[in-house]
């Protein structure tokens, strides 16, 4: 809950609040207001919808507001714009749809239709963006970046929603929004966008700073050389840099603000790699070289430092002397290990430099020492240790003769700085050369791995084709061998049912047969039985007879036990089928006679 200095809260309804803790205006320190308003979801009195949000867990409908209390008179009514009981004016402005009430001097408020709220401005001052569905300022209509429902969306940075903020918005660069007291704080930590990591402030004198950084280090040997694709969230292209622990530059807008994506598959040799940093080190030996002719040639530097004394006379050339070694030094480590041709160049200087130190130190010593005899002469008031007229003109001869070595020695240092910056420049002309070949390589290698991939890609829509007509084919020999094998089926079935046919027919003939045999057999059996009577009619010993199978079963009568079955059989010769005779009491009848004496016999 928001509490002002004076004490008095915001939700305090006895007392009214105020937008800062001197008590001038009534209101929050969101809106400068002389009401509050009853929040229709849990009944607290507060001067806005950002004080009853901050301070509860649950967010206020300022469209469902319907009460308000002027903190003037303590009356409770409608809300709108003029109290009713005092009739003092709650705003400066109202609006009806949002339930706004505002009072800040000089502050324009306006409401927007199609967005549904008020927002803060002059209407003139702004247009409705379908594309957006936001109102956007008229002067950033040319660079606009048009997003869909671009307010509908929360600051990257604070997470606020934007259709619900009070706090003024801007448009980064990149066509991202985000609060612009947001923006301020980030850029003091990061330039880049935290959605899409495009730079959100100018970083050419960022670049420059890495630049020069880059040419006073050196890379390590072993990484010399290598390359590495990079993306660059600022121009959105992909090229080909110098691989760095830390810094890698587009190729194409010269900004650091890139990703790293992968190391290249094309090298430059280590040769070629070595130049720019050759070269970067010969020119930081040059700059060196160049400050030190300049305090050469600086007569004025040559007064500043004398200091005569009783005891002890420093000069100048002391401290030059010095101060030539400590950049001799230094030029020669930074010149240590340049290319062929390039390494002689500092030991030209170095003979150069001393070549002037000496002419220097014979030519000056008399100047020095006259200067250091009158500054002495000067501060022990009067005494006088003056040079002969042969000696000043030993002295002017002497100043003639050094500017003379000194134009030779500063013609000569030009002719060799010029012409180690001409094979600098040469070198520099051979490394851009082959880096610029590295990239073009590195560029028809990806063209390469584009075409192989959709080489691949269409090898395996190939694949993919034949698999499928293969699967088709497939699936009709698979048809046509299903619809093979029906037939062979089929084929065996008919076999089979004409076998079965056949075999029907067989049987059938049989059974006509048998039918026909039992039919025969059933004719033969009643013939034979009409035979067999008519035999017992006509065989006096039998009174009966009956055939049982292949056997004749009789019935005889008295006087016939001497007769034998065989001579019963005899008495009639259709009864060839019977084999054997027995009477009806299971006596079989013995064949006593044969059967020719029973023939002979039945002829007699």
């Amino acid at each position: 809950m928001y509490a002002p200095a004076d004490g008095a809260g915001v939700f305090d309804a006895a007392q009214p609040s105020y937008t800062d803790g001197r008590q001038l205006a009534l209101g929050c320190p969101h809106y400068q207001v002389n009401a509050r308003v009853l929040a229709p979801c849990c009944g607290v009195w507060t001067p806005c919808r950002f004080c009853h949000n901050a301070a509860f867990d649950h967010a206020m409908d300022r469209f469902a507001v319907e009460q308000m209390k002027c903190m003037l008179c303590r009356e409770e009514q409608p809300i709108g714009q003029q109290c009713r009981g005092c009739g003092a004016a709650m705003g400066r402005h109202y609006c009806a749809a949002c339930r706004l009430i505002d009072n800040g001097p000089g502050k324009e408020i306006f409401h927007c239709d199609r967005c549904g709220i008020c927002l803060s401005g002059r209407r003139s001052d702004y247009y409705h963006c379908a594309g957006c569905d936001a109102c956007v300022s008229v002067a950033s209509r040319e660079k606009h970046g048009c997003r869909e429902r671009i307010l509908h969306a929360d600051c990257p940075i604070c997470g606020e929603e934007f259709f619900d903020s009070a706090h003024a918005i801007v448009q980064a660069p990149c066509t991202h929004l985000m609060h612009e007291q947001c923006l301020e704080e980030s850029v003091k930590h990061s330039h880049r966008c935290p959605l899409c990591a495009m730079s959100l402030c100018d970083t050419r004198a960022m670049s420059a700073a890495i630049d020069s950084y880059l040419r006073a280090s050196m890379m390590p040997p072993e990484h010399r050389g290598r390359l590495s694709n990079v993306f660059c969230n600022d121009c959105r292209r992909r090229s080909v840099a110098q691989f760095h622990f830390v810094y890698h530059k587009c190729g194409h807008c010269s900004s650091y603000n890139t990703t790293v994506l992968s190391e290249s598959r094309q090298a430059v040799p280590k040769e070629i790699a070595m130049y720019k940093e050759d070269r970067e080190r010969l020119t930081t030996a040059i700059g060196i070289l160049g400050t030190l002719i300049a305090i050469f040639y600086r007569a004025e530097c040559y007064w500043e430092y004398p200091t005569p004394r009783r005891n002890e006379l420093l000069t100048t050339k002391h401290w030059i002397n010095d101060l030539k070694s400590q950049y001799l030094a230094h030029l020669k480590d930074n010149a240590a290990d340049l290319p062929e041709g390039l390494a002689e160049f500092p030991g030209s200087i170095h003979s150069y430099i001393d070549h002037y130190s000496a002419a220097y130190a014979a030519n000056h010593d008399a100047l020095v020492a006259y200067r250091a005899r009158e500054l002495f002469a000067e501060s022990m008031r009067g005494a006088a240790f003056l040079p002969s007229a042969n000696e000043l003109k030993k002295l002017e001869a002497s100043v003639v003769e050094e500017e003379r070595l000194l134009g030779q020695v500063q013609q000569r240092l030009a002719e060799k700085v010029a012409e180690a910056t001409a094979r600098i420049e040469a070198q520099s002309q051979e490394y851009e050369a082959a880096l610029e070949l590295a990239r073009a390589n590195e560029e028809l290698a990806a063209g390469v791995g584009e075409l192989e991939a959709e080489l691949a890609a269409l090898g395996r829509a190939v694949d993919e084709k034949e698999r499928r007509e293969r699967g088709a084919v497939e699936q009709q020999t698979r048809e046509l061998q299903a619809a093979h094998n029906d037939l062979v089926r089929e084929a065996a079935l008919r076999d089979e049912a004409e076998r079965e046919r056949a075999r029907l027919g067989e049987r059938l003939a049989r059974l006509r047969s048998d039918e026909q045999k039992r039919r025969l057999s059933a004719e033969d059996s009643q013939e034979q039985q009409r035979l067999v009577e008519r035999w017992v009619r006509a065989v006096a010993p039998v009174v009966g007879a009956r055939v049982e199978g292949s056997t004749l079963v009789v019935t005889l009568g008295d006087g016939v036990g001497a007769m034998s079955g065989r001579r019963i059989l005899a008495q009639f010769n259709d009864l060839g089928k019977i084999e054997a005779v027995r009477t009806d009491d299971g006596r079989e009848l013995p064949p006593q006679l044969s059967h020719d004496a029973l023939m002979r016999l039945l002829a007699d």
